[in-house]
């Protein structure tokens, strides 16, 4: 009876995660590159900027270990990050990609359904999401992203650009620049 509470235990810990497998990757970088992330089976990003010249991605996902979704196309210091799941027979759901990028950086991202975070980033930051919140902090630059449906969220910022959500709502602090932001409902 011990064993089988241990196990039980175990199992509920990695289903409060909901994560249970890692990949990671890096790529040498500079500033002033451009990250284009497109995730058309859904799942969270978060983008942090720091002070290295390279590209640390981690994937945290729920599914087999010898998963292989993740296509990176790599030239000269720019990226891009590719997910397609639905011609896959490899089980993957809950994917989340953690990635850090020089803090002067060009992103463009496109995922079907999830949250999107970026922090500490000077560039140009578009793309959208077909549900999920976005979140920005330390912006500098230019930002056009749309959300079909959550909150935004602008935070220690100067730029120039629009946030839009079909509905969610728009919170703006401490924001300098044109930035414009637009919600149908919320």
């Amino acid at each position: 009876m011990k064993k089988l509470t241990v196990f039980i235990s175990l199992l509920l810990l990695m289903s409060v995660n909901g994560f249970t497998k890692k990949i990671e990757k890096e790529f040498a970088s500079k500033m002033e590159k451009t990250l284009n992330i497109d995730i058309r089976s859904g799942g969270d990003i978060t983008v942090e900027g720091w002070n290295k010249d390279k590209i640390k991605i981690v994937v945290e996902y729920d599914g087999p270990d010898n998963a292989d979704f993740v296509d990176y196309d790599y030239n000269d210091g720019d990226l891009d990050i590719s997910v397609n799941l639905f011609n896959m027979s490899d089980n993957v759901d809950d994917i989340r990609f953690m990635i850090n990028v020089p803090y002067k950086f060009n992103i463009e991202m496109e995922t079907m359904g999830g949250d999107v975070s970026v922090n500490n980033i000077d560039g140009e930051i578009s793309g959208k999401t077909m549900g999920g919140d976005l979140d920005f902090s330390k912006i500098y630059g230019v930002i056009n992203m749309i959300t079909m449906g959550g909150d935004i969220s602008l935070e220690e910022a100067q730029v120039d650009g629009s946030l839009k959500t079909m509905g969610g709502d728009v919170d703006f602090k401490n924001v300098a620049g044109n930035v414009k932001g637009n919600s149908m409902g919320g």
